[in-house]
Formats: C-alpha cells, sequence, structure tokens
C-alpha cells in the first residue's frame, strides 16, 4: 500500500513541477521530460531528473533548483542572440554560457526568495560534492566556474553559497583593471542581453580566452578608410585612361570655342487645320489640267501610208461636235481631231491637224 501512495506522490510532485516551471517561463507549450542524468533545456523541451518513488527533502530540492533555472533561462534568455554573438573556442564557449545562466538566474530571482533559496542551496551543494570548498590554490578551480562565480558575486553578492566563498577570495584579487572594468559593465548590464553579451565578450578578451568583438562604429571607419586610401588596379588604370582622354580632347575644345555657334533653326509655327479651313480648301476651284502641254505619245509612222479610201455617202465623216462644220479625215501622227476628238472611221491613223469646214451640216 506505501509503495502505490509513494508512487502516486512522486507522479503528484512531477505535475506540479512541470506546471510550476511553465508557469515561470510564461510558455504553456513547453514539454517536460524526466529521465535519469543531468537537467537541460533544448529549445522548448526541458529534461529533468527522474525523481525516486522515496523523493526524500533533498531530493525534491533538487528538483526543484533544476525546474527553477530552465523556467529562469526560458523567460529571460534569448537563445538566438547569444548563438550568434557567442565565441568559437570550446572553453570561451563554456565561460560565455556559464556567465548567462548566471544572469538569468540572478535577475529572475530577485524577487523571488524562494527560487533564490533554490539556486543558492543547488550551488553549495555542486560545489561541495566537487570538493571546490576546500581549495586553497586557483588552479584548482576551473577558469570558467571562476568568472561566473565573480559574475555572480558582482551582479548579487548575497547569491553566494558559504562553500564558493574561499574559492571566490582566491579569485578575487587574481584579475587585471581590464578585466575588472568588464566585471563593473557586466554586473551593470545584467538587466539587458545584448549589453551584458558586449561585457561579456570584453571579460573574455581581457582573460584571453576570445577575441574581442569589433564594434560597428570602428568596422564602418575601417571600410572608410580602406575606401579613401587604397585604391584597386582597376581604378588606377580608370584614373589613367580617363587623364589621357581629357588631355587628347582639350585642343579640340579650344578649337571649337573659337567657331560661333550656329544659330538654331527655328521653323515657322504650323498652322492648325481646322474643320473650317479644310472645308475652305476642298471648296477652291482645282485648276485644269493643261494637255496640250504634254508631248504627244510617240507613234510609229509606216514607211508607205495606205492610200485613203473614196469618199462615199456612208463613209461620210461625222459632223463636228461644234456642229459648224465637217471633219475632213487625213493621215497624221495624232490619233483624234483637235476639233470633234473624235477617231476617224475611215482612217487608221486618224484625221488631220485640223477639221476643215467643207459644208455645212444638214439642219444647221
Amino acid at each position: 500500500m506505501s509503495g502505490k501512495q509513494d508512487q502516486g506522490r512522486a507522479e503528484d510532485f512531477k505535475r506540479a513541477t512541470a506546471s510550476t516551471l511553465r508557469a515561470m517561463a510564461r510558455t504553456a507549450d513547453v514539454q517536460v521530460a524526466y529521465q535519469p542524468g543531468p537537467s537541460g533545456l533544448v529549445g522548448k523541451r526541458a529534461r529533468l531528473p527522474a525523481p525516486s518513488r522515496a523523493l526524500a527533502d533533498p531530493e525534491m530540492l533538487k528538483l526543484r533548483a533544476a525546474a527553477d533555472a530552465i523556467a529562469l533561462r526560458l523567460r529571460h534568455h534569448d537563445d538566438g542572440l547569444h548563438n550568434a554573438r557567442a565565441p568559437q573556442s570550446r572553453e570561451a564557449k563554456e565561460a560565455f554560457d556559464a556567465l548567462e545562466q548566471a544572469r538569468v538566474e540572478v535577475v529572475g530571482s530577485e524577487f523571488m526568495a524562494g527560487v533564490a533559496a533554490n539556486l543558492r542551496t543547488r550551488l553549495g551543494d555542486d560545489y561541495i560534492q566537487q570538493g571546490l570548498d576546500q581549495i586553497t590554490a586557483r588552479d584548482q578551480l576551473p577558469l570558467t566556474a571562476a568568472l561566473a562565480l565573480m559574475a555572480r558575486a558582482k551582479m548579487d553578492p548575497g547569491s553566494i553559497p558559504d562553500s564558493a566563498k574561499p574559492a571566490l577570495a582566491l579569485w578575487r584579487d587574481a584579475l587585471d583593471a581590464n578585466a575588472n572594468s568588464a566585471l563593473n559593465e557586466l554586473a551593470a548590464a545584467r538587466d539587458n542581453q545584448t549589453d551584458f553579451i558586449t561585457a561579456a565578450r570584453k571579460l573574455l578578451a581581457a582573460m584571453e580566452l576570445a577575441e574581442g568583438e569589433v564594434e560597428p562604429g570602428d568596422d564602418d571607419e575601417s571600410e572608410q578608410e580602406n575606401e579613401g586610401g587604397e585604391q584597386t588596379p582597376q581604378q588606377d588604370n580608370s584614373q589613367d585612361s580617363q587623364g589621357e582622354s581629357q588631355q587628347e580632347e582639350a585642343p579640340m575644345l579650344a578649337s571649337a570655342r573659337k567657331w560661333p555657334r550656329p544659330r538654331a533653326r527655328t521653323s515657322p509655327a504650323r498652322t492648325r487645320r481646322t474643320p473650317r479651313i479644310w472645308a475652305r480648301m476642298m471648296a477652291r476651284p482645282r485648276p485644269a489640267r493643261n494637255s496640250a502641254a504634254r508631248p504627244p505619245p510617240a507613234t510609229t509612222i509606216p514607211a508607205t501610208a495606205p492610200s485613203p479610201a473614196p469618199m462615199t455617202k456612208r463613209s461620210r465623216p461625222r459632223i463636228c461636235a461644234t456642229r459648224t462644220s465637217w471633219g475632213g479625215c487625213a493621215p497624221s501622227s495624232t490619233s483624234s481631231c483637235s476639233i470633234c476628238r473624235r477617231s476617224s472611221p475611215s482612217s487608221p491613223t486618224g484625221c488631220s491637224a485640223a477639221c476643215s469646214p467643207s459644208r455645212p451640216a444638214p439642219g444647221v
């Protein structure tokens, strides 16, 4: 009966811890899994140590502290910004992660005394288990843990457990002026992750763990100096070619200035042709074509012209168009009579130069 009660108690504790973690992180979609091993966080999947059935008080305290640390990291940490400015070397990256974890725990537990007590107890237990509470030399404490411990002491002196104070005393006077200045900046910028990362990179550079970050202003100035001071071979060649072309064009421009500029031709303004103007133009009488001015078409005169047929009553020529004379036809170079404008039926070549009046037409 007691076994079932212990199992039910452990399950209730796990559900309560997971719910508290989501509430502190202000993220409802966090997946909480209980597995053997240390705690960790990947994205929104939190891993906590699996509790035993007995669930002693120290175990409960340790499990709560691990859940509080994960919840505060989810709430006060930007993973994208952290990874974008993280150093490349392994040791520097471990120190960088430890400094960020110290920041989120100090900032998150500032107004929660119970969470601060859980985190302080957990840190003290870790120092005791690793034997770091009895060290006598600085080399016995890893540099990563020493930097995180000094950052905690700068941001919140009350977060340092008693078991970690001897190690802190050994490292307090080991830093130079640049490292102490970076620690002061780091403590002042604990509420802003961007400024905190800048101070953390300065601290890592002062401790010779990583190279310092290039500030945006320095980068822009160096680019401007390179653009203004240095020139590529292509730019040099282009400048030389421009100088030569200018020298060649100078005499031509000087000679061109001596001659006066031609005046621009101004075309008369076109009159807009309105419908009324078009009507006047169409109403004008057009001049008759002068057909006499045109040369007559060339005709081939046969060598021997045929003799005209004898004049008979039926072959009498037609009356002229003016009804004043009869047209007598004879071989000629023209194809029609100049008076009647008709071809003669008796001659294939046409009428004579002029119709001769023979006798008045009947009925005139």
